[in-house]
């Protein structure tokens, strides 16, 4: 009688522990995940007269344990000066249940080819991947096709896929 309790306590144990570590590794895995995106921005003045154009690619990385990083590669042009961007954004990162994200910067790295002045990064790219210690707040719904929209909340920024 005590080898068949034991038997039945062990199998439970057991059986709970690997539901735990299911749960554990699909948790984990559904907040893992790497995308690319390319996107284009036209910044006008008030009077609809072009002001700017920012061309990017960008790719995300999200390793699933609060950690991520952002390249972005690109360039800018205003005023009929043309200016590249490439610089790598680290953060960290939380979210909930509800997709919603919140990236704090933890380094930006420029590279060499990177000359996008300090004030015109601060006018037209995020702050978030301008300076150490910024925070973003996004969405990032995983849709069925396996793109990634990610969005304010109210208006889609762009889809990584």
């Amino acid at each position: 009688m005590n080898n068949i309790k034991f038997s039945v306590i062990a199998t439970l144990i057991v059986t709970a522990l690997l539901a735990v570590g299911l749960y554990l590794f699909y948790a984990s895995s559904n907040n893992k995940f790497t995308c690319s995106a390319n996107t284009t921005y036209l910044f006008e003045k008030i009077n609809k007269e072009k002001e700017a154009v920012l061309t990017s690619e960008m790719r995300f990385h999200f390793d699933g344990d609060g950690k991520g990083y952002n390249i972005i590669m690109g360039n800018l042009l205003v005023d009929g000066s043309n200016y590249t961007i490439n610089r790598k954004v680290q953060f960290d990162y939380t979210y909930n249940k509800t997709n919603n994200y919140v990236l704090n910067t933890t380094q930006v790295s420029l590279e060499n080819t990177d000359n996008l002045p300090k004030a015109l990064g601060e006018r037209y790219l995020y702050r978030f991947s301008t300076e150490q210690h910024e925070s973003t707040h996004l969405v990032i719904i995983r849709m069925n096709s396996g793109k990634r929209l990610f969005s304010s909340g109210t208006l889609p920024y762009f889809l990584c896929e």
